[in-house]
């Protein structure tokens, strides 16, 4: 059941509880994200906010589950502009840099019997169900980063894309082109990519990716930080290779003790 709320301006929406009462949630809504108020669970005391110090408002409740706001995406950003993702696409994998470095990593994975990063961008677009290439529900197993999934043998390849970009379709098609190294082959993890580029010339590339060397799992002043060793090797290499096939800005990761 959903409501729009007269006097706010917001939406209500009503559930149904288990014990046969009812519930109702307002919604507001900006700029392509909503997000929804989750009322105190468990506890007696309603949640007081102490302000007296503007730049640090204390909330204080006895509630086991205080009450909170749940942010969530535009139902509308789920669409994807392939016709502009696949042409920004080709783009790039056309800028000779890329070809070259697409070409080094592929062959050194496959002792020189890689192919092209072109061939498998082709093979991935030309899949059976081309409106299941792409999805904005992030994956249990994600960072809330770009992620490849399923395989391209079986044509169930497919990648979570962050939403949200203010040029969504050249955000899109750069981290399009980033995945595209995990399907080809047999399918390539992260860590087979990060091994594989840190063998070539281009791993002198981390002296600017990684300045201090914290946030370089092949660097002795490595600090995890909490990361996965998944995610140590899924830096290095995207941080690499987004400074030869793609249009984003070169970055650069530094660590901290936790």
């Amino acid at each position: 059941f959903f409501a729009r709320n007269v006097n706010g301006g917001g939406i209500l929406v009503e559930r149904l509880r288990r014990d046969g009462t009812r519930e109702q949630l307002q919604i507001e809504g900006r700029l392509g994200a909503y997000w929804i108020w989750r009322a105190a669970r468990s506890g007696n005391s309603s949640m007081d906010i102490d302000d007296s110090n503007p730049a640090n408002p204390i909330v204080r409740t006895n509630n086991s589950f205080p009450g909170y706001f749940e942010l969530m995406l535009d139902p509308q950003d789920s669409t994807f502009d392939l016709a502009g993702i696949s042409k920004v696409v080709d783009a790039i994998l056309s800028e000779p840099n890329c070809i070259k470095f697409a070409e080094t990593i592929l062959n050194q994975l496959s002792r020189g019997k890689g192919g092209s990063l072109i061939d498998v961008s082709n093979a991935f677009f030309n899949q059976p169900k081309p409106d299941a290439l792409f999805t904005r529900v992030k994956p249990d197993r994600s960072r809330g980063e770009a992620t490849a999934l399923g395989k391209l043998s079986n044509s169930t390849a497919t990648m979570f894309l962050v939403g949200g970009r203010t040029n969504q379709t050249a955000s899109d098609a750069d981290n399009v082109v980033q995945e595209l190294f995990h399907f080809a082959g047999n399918g390539y993890s992260d860590e087979d990519l990060a091994k594989a580029l840190h063998k070539t010339a281009y791993a002198q590339d981390a002296k600017h990716a990684f300045p201090d060397g914290t946030a370089n799992i092949f660097d002795k002043r490595y600090i995890p930080a909490g990361w996965s060793d998944a995610d140590g090797y899924s830096t290095y290499f995207h941080a690499i290779a987004s400074r030869h096939c793609g249009f984003r800005s070169p970055s650069t990761y530094r660590n901290l003790k936790k």
